[in-house]
């Protein structure tokens, strides 16, 4: 079963595309993004827990920028969320599984309540 959709925030850069400390105007935020499984077991082929069977959705998740004026792409087959060139102001994302969820082979995937996850952070002037 399907029970979290875990998200963080993988790396900040300013607007030359260099890492960055925080979030600033003209800068990205790349946030990444992992299924977990019966608690808190990733099965993708970084850290296989379903014994070689890649249980992760091949369409990736489901993502909404709540807060923030900032555009967002969605990358890397779902599975990440570039936030930028970034706005000043408060900003805050979720991801989702899809409700149709299924597996790498086309299997329906089980999904536990409240799978969803939230994150925020500001981008000050």
């Amino acid at each position: 079963m399907l029970t979290s959709w875990t998200s963080k925030i993988h790396n900040i850069t300013d607007a030359g595309f260099q890492p960055a400390r925080e979030p600033v105007v003209g800068g990205y935020v790349l946030v990444d993004s992992t299924p977990n499984w019966g608690g808190k077991n990733a099965c993708n082929a970084e850290q296989s827990s379903c014994g070689g069977r890649l249980c992760e959705d091949p369409r990736g998740g489901m993502w909404t920028l709540w807060e923030g004026g900032s555009p967002t792409e969605v990358r890397e087959n779902g599975y990440q969320l570039r936030i930028g060139p970034l706005v000043p102001g408060h900003h805050k994302w979720q991801v989702c599984p899809r409700s149709d969820a299924m597996d790498d082979e086309g299997e329906r995937v089980m999904i536990g309540p409240d799978p969803c996850t939230q994150g925020d952070f500001d981008v000050l002037r």
